[in-house]
């Protein structure tokens, strides 16, 4: 039998006041969420065909692969959290703004997040005048899932003179930002975007 109680009915139950769910099985009691002093409260959702396994919601962070604080769905077998499967997928974004802008000392780049996770940027990028290249001076920023922000990165005053004389003697500058998009289990993804200065 699964139920849930607010009771300490082991000592394995760290957390007074919580609500936590247990299992009576042969004239036993036995804590299937476990968690830490002052942790929050589980829910029952089910158990499997066999009766091996149990699963429930906690709002602790009861494996290493949850980095947030709502509530996550845990697997337990005998009293023991089965942690979810390691992030490994890549944090979804998409780039965009203007792929011609102006000659006025900055670089404009829109990085849009996915809507399931948090995204962290790092921009960087370069500047073709002249026949040489400029290195754009980088950029980073915190991003809440499906948020958007404008990275704008620094063109050095040598590379606007440069990209200005160029562009007044008919020729084409072309400059190419990276961006580095990862998460909070560390997976990266790298988008480019290509732009042309007028």
């Amino acid at each position: 039998m699964l139920f849930t109680s607010t009771d300490q009915l082991t000592g394995a139950d760290k957390d007074a006041s919580a609500r936590d769910v247990y299992a009576h099985e042969a004239g036993a009691i036995q804590l299937i969420s476990p968690g830490a002093a002052g942790g929050g409260d589980a829910g029952y959702l089910g158990r499997s065909p066999t009766g091996s396994r149990v699963f429930f919601t906690s709002g602790e962070q009861l494996a290493t692969g949850d980095q947030d604080g709502g509530d996550d769905v845990y697997e337990s077998r005998l009293g023991t959290v089965a942690p979810p499967a390691a992030d490994t997928t890549p944090p979804a974004a998409s780039l965009g703004g203007k792929s011609v802008q102006k000659n006025n000392g900055k670089v404009k780049v829109t990085v849009t997040c996915g809507p399931s996770e948090a995204c962290r940027l790092k921009a960087s990028g370069t500047l073709k005048a002249g026949g040489k290249k400029y290195t754009l001076g980088g950029t980073s920023a915190n991003v809440a899932a499906k948020g958007k922000v404008t990275l704008k990165l620094k063109v050095p005053k040598p590379a606007k003179k440069a990209a200005a004389a160029a562009l007044s003697g008919g020729k084409k500058v072309k400059g190419s930002v990276v961006v580095v998009v990862s998460d909070a289990a560390g997976n990266k993804r790298t988008l480019t975007f290509k732009v042309k200065l007028k």
